[in-house]
């Protein structure tokens, strides 16, 4: 195949722009369109202390996110998709540093949706 060939472990995961956020996480998801939300995900970015000059590309991990903000998490979880799917004017609100701090909220939030469903 040459050497346009490359396998998914040979790309790096892409570099959360939140600040103190030191995940790699492989789902990064880039600034809105719409320029109302945009201004939300910068605020929340740079904690409240936006610079005059920012960079032209943010991206913002997947980690900052609540999981009704996306459309395909059961797909994803299940390794069908590569990537996670925001819903349009989803706005980033989760503050962690941590890789286990994030896996322990998603756990819990799946199992009390769970143990509700069921009638728990």
């Amino acid at each position: 195949m040459g050497k346009l060939a490359i396998s998914m472990e040979q790309i790096k995961p892409s570099r959360c722009a939140v600040v103190g956020c030191t995940n790699q996480h492989r789902s990064v998801h880039n600034l809105p369109a719409s320029e109302e939300t945009r201004v939300k995900w910068i605020e929340f970015i740079f904690n409240g202390n936006v610079p005059e000059r920012i960079g032209k590309s943010l991206l913002v991990c997947a980690s900052h996110f609540e999981l009704d903000c996306f459309t395909n998490l059961g797909q994803y979880n299940a390794g069908l998709a590569t990537r996670l799917t925001l819903q349009a004017g989803s706005v980033p609100s989760i503050r962690r540093s941590t890789d286990e701090a994030i896996v322990s909220i998603f756990k819990k939030k799946y199992f009390d949706r769970l143990v509700n469903s069921v009638g728990g």
